[in-house]
């Protein structure tokens, strides 16, 4: 006899299983949560954020929304964690560059064309969900840090920090230049100079 609690329709940790010899076999989900990202970054890019829903990309990785609540509690957090996946990757290719990097206009570069990129993605699904907007001046701060981390130590490391840092207002300059969709690097360029 199969315990109450094992039944399928009882049990909401069992996915889309089977049932072998009257047990039911949960369906066995390698890598959910990278399942459930790309489902979503799909959906986001593709379609834009009214597409999303957590129903949909339950069905889209087949497996329960359930599933996906408990990696995820709420749409909004679903479609942050895809984008500040997709930030932490520009970034990283930025800092790369910026450690490597004999010419700290490079690493600029870097850094203008990691933050273009993202907004690029993303620009869209920021004008359809207003309080995105919201979000990110809550988080400027924290996006300047971030910046901050890779302009300080490339600056350092290539004698271009004076006395008085310009790290920060640097990466404000960036941060802010950047997110625009009519601002090149070459545009901007002759200020970064200037400041360096």
């Amino acid at each position: 006899m199969v315990d109450f609690y094992m039944r399928e329709e009882y049990n909401p940790f069992y996915e889309h299983g089977h049932k072998k010899g009257g047990v039911f076999i949960p369906k066995i989900i390698h890598n959910a949560k990278e399942e459930i990202l790309l489902a979503c970054r799909k959906i986001l890019l593709d379609e834009g954020y009214g597409a999303l829903t957590i129903r949909r990309v339950a069905a889209n990785c087949g497996i329960a929304p359930a599933t996906v609540y408990n990696y995820f509690s709420s749409k909004e957090m679903l479609a942050a964690s895809v984008m500040l996946e997709d930030w932490h990757k520009q970034m990283r290719k930025a800092e790369r560059v910026c450690k490597n990097t004999e010419d700290c206009m490079e690493g600029f570069r870097a850094i203008h064309h990691g933050i273009q990129y993202f907004s690029g993605l993303y620009r869209s699904v920021w004008a359809e969900y207003g309080s995105f907007a919201n979000v990110s001046s809550d988080y400027h701060e924290i996006l300047i840090r971030q910046l901050s981390h890779l302009i300080r130590p490339m600056l350092q490391r290539l004698g271009a920090c004076t006395e008085l840092d310009p790290t920060v207002f640097l990466a404000e300059m960036m941060l802010h230049f950047s997110l625009r969709q009519d601002a090149s690097f070459d545009a901007i360029s002759p200020f970064v100079r200037k400041i360096i």
